[in-house]
């Protein structure tokens, strides 16, 4: 083979070489970590179905990733200097016009990534927003102006459910939601703060009544409870009183009694009459007085009794 041939045959390789080399440099394509994206064929216009995540893919010559957001996203309205979005001006369900700020965290569905991309192509920010912003209004339209300090918890929860409703069909999932601020007017929020005002009266005032009738309920039960105190007090003494005098009662007769059996067997002993034993009695009887005087021998005698 004549050195001609070799050269021209070292410059086929060469080629051959760089050919390939950019046919395979050519055929890859990366997405960062947090993006996804779906497959553009540059010779017939197509897009893939498939969705694709973050790494390096081996996808063909002519092809190439459109990529998207692979994480949560934020939208707010609001004032705040990084704020994409102007508050949002709300006409409440009594009337009151009020101005609300709020922000979501949204993320695209993969697995509606290409229906994404044929309907809104590369522009469905300014979708979400604008959708985003239609279901606020109409959710806050269903509350009245006072709703948004009494049940502002539950309002945001209604929110956040209209609103993935409806960025679900956009092919996106929103997964936070905050409510950041309500303004209102001057006017609007003197009447609301005479109302709170009026209303701390009338709690005052119940608490207060409430309280009377806890301390009239006490006044009514220190009184029963005196009044049974008393009750046993006076029963106790009864008994006590019954008690005493039985037993006094039990220990006269016992007395008696007992007296009864010494004048039987006095009777018995000294053999006296009943005229003989009434004097003995009469007799005993003026000896237990200390200063009692009798006169023997005398027909009726008078018996003084010094007291």
């Amino acid at each position: 083979m004549s050195e001609g041939q070799v050269k021209c045959l070292g410059t086929v390789a060469v080629a051959v070489v760089v050919c390939v080399g950019a046919y395979i440099y050519g055929s890859y394509a990366s997405l960062e970590p947090r993006e996804i994206g779906i497959l553009y064929n540059s010779i017939d216009k197509t897009v893939e179905n498939t969705t694709y995540t973050g790494g390096a893919h081996f996808v063909g010559p002519f092809s190439s990733f459109i990529n998207f957001p692979g994480g949560y996203e934020t939208v707010e309205f609001s004032s705040a200097a990084n704020a994409e979005n102007d508050p949002i001006s709300v006409r409440t369900s009594d009337g009151n016009s009020i101005e609300i700020s709020v922000s979501f965290q949204y993320a695209i569905i993969r697995e509606k990534l290409s229906y994404l991309y044929s309907k809104f192509n590369k522009n469905y920010l300014s979708v979400f927003v604008d959708m985003a912003r239609d279901s606020l209004l109409k959710t806050a339209a269903m509350y009245s102006a006072n709703e948004f300090w009494g049940i502002r918890e539950k309002i945001s929860i209604e929110m956040l459910k209209n609103l993935n409703s409806s960025l679900y069909e956009a092919s996106a999932s929103v997964v936070n939601f905050q409510f950041l601020k309500v303004d209102i007017s001057s006017d609007y929020e003197k009447k609301i703060v005479e109302t709170q005002v009026e209303k701390q009266l009338s709690n005052t005032e119940v608490y207060k009544n409430e309280a009377a009738l806890i301390r009239q309920s006490i006044e009514i039960l220190s009184s029963e409870c005196n009044q049974n105190i008393t009750s046993i007090n006076a029963e106790a003494e009864a008994e006590s009183y019954y008690i005493v005098q039985v037993a006094e009662g039990a220990a006269k007769k016992r007395m008696i009694d007992v007296e009864a059996e010494i004048y039987k067997l006095t009777i018995q002993e000294l053999q006296f009459k009943t005229k003989e034993m009434n004097e003995y009695i009469f007799l005993r009887s003026i000896e237990n007085q200390p200063n009692a005087t009798y006169v023997v021998g005398m027909t009726d005698a008078v018996i003084q009794i010094k007291t």
